[in-house]
């Protein structure tokens, strides 16, 4: 009904006041008949003739007509008013009470994101508003599960109680030389250590000496052969850098070998800091690892593929390594370690450098790690800037460099076949005071696609050139569906896709994406896709 329709159309499109003035009586059709206005009111000085009265006749049927439509539309809409009324003013009732009115279990969902988004100190703030934040802070044990190795003594046991008698514990330590951890906080952490969930442990010291306090928590839970650690699941620890050389890695003969038992420890991050395997890493799912370089790095690439090999659950591995300018050359070799349950491979290494002792590492690193069913690997490369606006490095040198580098990332004679998703990331950074690197590097990555044979998406992000491979003659038909290019600063458009089709796998490619990447030519690609191309990408 058309009338029904317009009155919707105007509950929603007409401002307040408009309709009352609107619907004066002067702007009615039927309103603005002057005869009506002398007889209704006695003035007229005229009989009414037959003419007058049909058409006086005619309007007051059309404004009874209207009447009655609008008395059902009246009725109807004050109908529907009731039951809206009904439904919303329970609830509008309890909103206009403020957040007195919110449940006390959507209140303790809120607290916990909160203080998992300011801290442990929030739980405190949180409980000095009102009583009944309070109840509910105080109800809910796991806002007091965090023991921070800054708090003061009433702070931590004040959070062992709230934290009721079997809620998991999270353990953090920061030890500095001017902030030292307490004796009091580490035996009464030690106190509860069947309740420990995680535990992150940051330290920083200028000496070849550890200090006491630092010893007191690791030192000592690495020969304390009775510790029992059931619940512990997440164990990081990080060794800050300080201006006084590498960071304190552990790699020698005396390197720490933990001695307690943690049946469900899953997740092990080390930055800077080494630990020999344990049995307590047996059951570890996800491993991480950053570390500085040390000149003579063999120990420590030893360290970490013998870790390796006796976690035989490890399911995540990230690895980055820095420092690599300060390699001595040397002809690495590493004993050969097979870890099947690896599937998600991330390696990342930072500050570059072209070399052979970095290459050499990285290809001695890669062929001693065995990881034949990784099915998504991540290959980052932050590059130096002197080497990126090198000079000498011209067009041949860097084209020779970024094979060498592609080789070791992956060898010929290592083939994924169960890698299905691979990212490479070549990176640099402009130093203050340089806008623009006044010479671009010169160069090419060759992506050999024969060794990741199954590999459906491929994402790039590099400042260098990109040129594809295939071998000839390659029978298998190409996986590759999806390419994206992310912040490719020297993308050839036409080399890409000419490459593509030269190894024969652009008719496999089903999305193409280009990203923020600056020398892109679009006009140009777009021609060496050509138009059927394009028609096939859009599906037309």
């Amino acid at each position: 009904m058309d009338v029904l329709r317009a009155l919707e159309k105007a509950s929603t499109s007409t401002k307040p006041g408009e309709v009352e003035k609107a619907c004066k009586k002067e702007n009615w059709e039927v309103g603005q008949n002057a005869d009506l206005q002398l007889f209704a009111t006695g003035h007229a000085e005229r009989p009414m003739d037959a003419e007058t009265l049909s058409v006086l006749s005619l309007n007051a049927c059309r404004v009874h007509s209207m009447a009655g439509i609008l008395k059902a539309l009246l009725e109807t809409a004050s109908e529907l008013q009731r039951e809206y009324e009904r439904c919303l003013t329970p609830v509008l009732s309890k909103l206009s009470k403020g957040i007195a009115a919110i449940p006390d279990e959507l209140l303790a969902l809120i607290f916990k994101h909160n203080a998992a988004m300011y801290g442990r100190k929030q739980a405190i703030r949180l409980s000095h508003v009102s009583r009944k934040f309070r109840a509910v802070a105080l109800s809910e044990h796991d806002l007091w599960t965090t023991l921070h190795s800054g708090a003061r003594k009433e702070e931590i046991e004040a959070f062992i109680s709230r934290s009721g008698r079997d809620t998991g514990l999270h353990i953090v330590v920061r030890n500095h030389p001017r902030h030292s951890v307490s004796q009091h906080f580490l035996e009464t952490c030690l106190a509860v250590s069947s309740r420990w969930k995680s535990v992150e442990i940051e330290e920083s010291f200028t000496s070849t000496d550890r200090p006491a306090e630092f010893e007191s928590i690791i030192w000592k839970m690495g020969g304390a052969s009775h510790l029992h650690l059931p619940r512990l699941e997440d164990l990081r620890i990080t060794h800050l850098q300080d201006d006084f050389g590498p960071g304190h890695h552990h790699s020698g003969p005396n390197l720490l070998k933990i001695s307690w038992t943690s049946p469900r420890l899953h997740v092990l991050a080390l930055n800077n800091f080494s630990l020999a395997h344990s049995p307590a890493f047996a059951a570890l799912t996800s491993f991480e690892y950053a570390l500085e370089l040390e000149p003579l790095c063999g120990a420590q690439i030893k360290n970490i593929l013998s870790i390796l090999g006796a976690s035989p659950n490890i399911s995540h591995l990230r690895l980055e390594m820095s420092h690599f300018l300060c390699l001595v050359l040397d002809e690495y070799r590493f004993p050969e370690v097979h870890c099947p349950s690896i599937t998600s491979l991330d390696l990342r290494f930072q500050e570059y450098t072209f070399s052979d002792g970095a290459e050499g590492l990285i290809a001695a690193f890669i062929k001693a790690l065995h990881v034949p069913d990784v099915q998504k690997l991540s290959l980052a490369i932050h590059f130096r800037f002197a080497d990126v606006v090198n000079h000498i490095v011209t067009k041949d040198v860097g084209n020779e460099h970024l094979t060498r580098l592609s080789d070791a990332l992956i060898p010929v004679a290592n083939i994924r076949s169960s890698l299905t998703t691979l990212a490479y990331k070549f990176t640099y950074d402009n130093p203050r005071g340089w806008k623009n690197a006044p010479k671009i590097f010169w160069g090419t990555f060759p992506i050999h696609l024969d060794r990741t044979p199954n590999v459906s998406s491929l994402t790039l992000t590099t400042y260098t050139g990109v040129r594809f491979t295939r071998e000839e003659g390659a029978v298998v038909p190409s996986r590759l569906h999806r390419l994206h290019f992310r912040g490719c600063n020297r993308l050839n458009g036409r080399g890409v896709i000419q490459t593509l089709k030269a190894t024969g796998v652009w008719n496999s490619i089903e999305e193409f994406v280009i990203e923020d990447c600056v020398d892109f030519k679009s006009a140009v690609t777009l021609d060496a896709v050509g138009k059927d191309e394009i028609a096939r990408l859009l599906g037309l």
